[in-house]
């Protein structure tokens, strides 16, 4: 028996080879491969079919020869249906899987933000806790200020004259200082004992310790290489007024800067304000001050600064700062902005040389930015592969569920050539199908001298004799609209009024023409038999 799908195509080809009409498609194409491979790999047996392959070269284009005959059977099923239902699937695995990635990364990405926010912050806090290292100092400083006699300098420091080299910042000329030998004395020795006690470390990047009674600066220490800033007073001076002001407003430490320092480093400046009994001459009421004008100690007057300057750089290195962005792997930016006189100046404490930040986190009280950012993005890099994999696999299973449905079809196909589409789907709900069609007409056939030609001809010679004819058939059953009913060996058999109902005269009719340009057919060509018909 033969069975197929159907084609309007009916090109000859080679010797031995089959009629692609349209029965026997599937069936014969198939035994056409096998049979051309076959002969390529010459088999010398007379029984091709029960040969097996001998060597690995004859597997291996078996494989090749079967592979081929799948992929042409699937294109012939293809049609614009599935590349719709193909695209439609790809567009959908797609889709989920790259918003399940994007998904992931997102996650990804704002974990490692949150971390990079958190190591900037605890960087922060710890460069807030370094920094009141610098207040150390300051607190024995202004203890010996309030109870020895470094307290009269406010005295001295109120007759203190505006200086006429340098106008511009306020300079005061500090000479009076020059007959009080001995408050130099204490101040040289409650200092000394303090650059004693500082670790080697902090000490390394204090610049210097000051007093300065009433904001202007009066006794350094050490006093070498800090001569150009004795005199400066400070409440008066563009760019440390406002952290000042504040520092007196608030009666606690401040920090101002970074700042471009007159001893030619970039530094920052520890404030801590003092205050003394108001009985002590020279001092000055805080309602006095411009910007504060407010008691802020009751029964205490505002009496100056004690101040400690440190070297930026060496603190950055001191306090190992930047070996901490990079354990962490991160870029790092800290920048400190002060403004005097309408003018910005902008300085980069700390920089890992990128130009990459993610992040940025205020300092408090020193309205410092630190921006940071990670080496590698914060965004995955594996998301791009990620997605690339996601579109592949996409394609792959959205491929595998068109060849199923192209399996699907070819079966269904088959089952269609067997038996009628009504048949097929009762079957497949699983009713009974039983049907009575008459009145019908009935075409029978059968080859003449079949048997004696079989027994002269071999099996490919045969099936290539019967595919030639029963492809004609088939081609004139479908113009007729007649159903073939079966072809069992020679014998074909066509029916007129089913499944397809129409009227006796009809079906006959249009069986009886089957039947004539049948015979007409065999008559018109030479293949050495002849054909019975009966309706």
């Amino acid at each position: 028996r033969l069975t197929s799908l159907q084609s309007d195509d009916d090109s000859s080809m080679s010797k031995g080879g089959f009629r692609r009409g349209s029965v026997s498609r599937l069936s014969n194409s198939s035994i056409h491969s096998q049979l051309r491979w076959w002969n390529l790999l010459l088999l010398d047996s007379e029984n091709e079919f029960d040969q097996k392959p001998k060597s690995c070269l004859q597997r291996g284009l078996r494989f090749v020869s079967a592979f081929w005959h799948s992929c042409k059977i699937y294109a012939r099923l293809f049609s614009w249906h599935m590349l719709l239902v193909f695209m439609i699937f790809w567009a959908l695995f797609s889709a989920t899987a790259g918003l399940a990635a994007f998904r992931w990364a997102k996650n990804v990405e704002s974990e490692q933000r949150s971390h990079a926010v958190g190591v900037a912050g605890e960087l922060t806090r710890f460069l807030g806790r370094e920094l009141e290292q610098y207040f150390v100092p300051l607190y024995p400083l202004r203890l010996f200020v309030q109870k020895t006699r470094l307290i009269h300098l406010a005295r001295v420091a109120e007759s203190f004259p505006g200086s006429s080299i340098k106008p511009s910042p306020p300079f005061r000329n500090t000479s009076a200082t020059q007959d009080y030998p001995e408050i130099q004395a204490d101040f040289d020795d409650v200092v000394d004992g303090i650059w004693q006690s500082l670790d080697p470390s902090l000490r390394a990047s204090i610049l210097s310790l000051q007093v300065q009674p009433r904001g202007i600066i009066t006794m350094v220490s050490p006093r070498a290489g800090n001569e150009g800033v004795i005199g400066l007073e400070v409440i008066h001076e563009s760019r440390k007024q406002p952290a000042v002001l504040d520092a007196i407003g608030q009666s606690g430490p401040s920090v101002v800067g970074p700042l471009n320092l007159i001893q030619g480093a970039v530094g920052i400046l520890a404030y801590l304000p003092v205050f003394v009994d108001e009985d002590v001459e020279g001092t000055m009421e805080t309602q006095e001050i411009p910007r504060i004008e407010r008691d802020v100690m009751p029964r205490m007057k505002f009496w100056g600064f004690v101040t400690a300057v440190a070297n930026l750089t060496k603190m950055a290195e001191w306090s190992g700062a930047m070996r901490d962005f990079e354990y962490s792997q991160m870029h790092f930016q800290m920048k400190a902005s002060t403004e005097a006189d309408g003018v910005t100046e902008t300085h980069t404490l700390f920089d890992s040389d990128s130009d990459t930040f993610d992040v940025d986190v205020e300092i408090p009280r020193l309205h410092w930015t630190l921006s940071v950012g990670w080496s590698r993005s914060f965004w995955p890099a594996w998301f791009q592969p990620a997605v690339a994999c996601a579109i592949l696999g996409a394609a792959i299973l959205a491929g595998l569920i068109t060849l199923i449905l192209l399996s699907r079809k070819k079966h269904r196909l088959l089952l269609y050539r067997i038996m009628p589409r009504s048949v097929v789907k009762r079957l497949q709900q699983g009713r009974q199908v039983v049907h009575a069609f008459d009145p019908v007409s009935i075409f029978f056939s059968d080859l003449v001298g079949f048997t004696d030609l079989s027994s002269r001809s071999s099996p490919l010679e045969v099936v290539s004799l019967l595919n030639e004819i029963y492809t004609e058939f088939d081609k004139l059953a479908k113009r007729h609209q007649v159903f073939k009913s079966d072809t069992i060996g020679d014998a074909y058999m066509v029916v007129g009024g089913a499944p397809e109902r129409c009227g006796g005269p009809e079906g006959a009719a249009r069986v009886t023409l089957f039947a004539l340009e049948a015979l007409e057919m065999i008559e018109s060509r030479d293949m050495g038999i002849a054909m019975r018909a009966g309706i």
